[in-house]
């Protein structure tokens, strides 16, 4: 059973491997969602615990964080996997997080109405 909420925009967040920040980037410009950021991810005081809990072994990352319309929001996630081969754990992960709570001008910069939901 799904359990999807509908929100006018996603978060899309993305923790890769150093230097594939890029491709990311480049496959969410291709389609035209163009507000995004790669930050330089820095390991935690207990890298091994975290590493175990989420189930992948990266120590050098980036982290992709975009805006993305809800309706690209599969085709994406799923083209990134591919892209990155992300079902090798250790290549990364992908996921989407809705936002519900944008304001006018977050959802304009996107072309959303506000209360539109698709």
């Amino acid at each position: 059973m799904e359990n999807k909420i509908n929100a006018p925009i996603e978060g899309l967040i993305t923790f890769v491997k150093s230097g594939k920040g890029e491709i990311v980037c480049k496959i969410l410009s291709k389609a035209k969602e163009t507000h995004h950021i790669v930050f330089r991810g820095k390991g935690s005081t207990n890298a091994n615990e975290l590493i175990d809990f989420f189930g992948f072994g990266l120590r050098d990352t980036e982290v992709v964080i975009g805006l993305i319309k809800p309706e690209n929001s599969e085709d994406l996630v799923n083209e990134i996997a591919k892209k990155l081969d992300m079902q090798i754990s250790t290549n990364g992960i992908v996921f989407t997080v809705p936002i519900s709570g944008a304001s006018s001008s977050s959802l304009k910069m996107l072309d959303v109405k506000q209360g539109e939901i698709k």
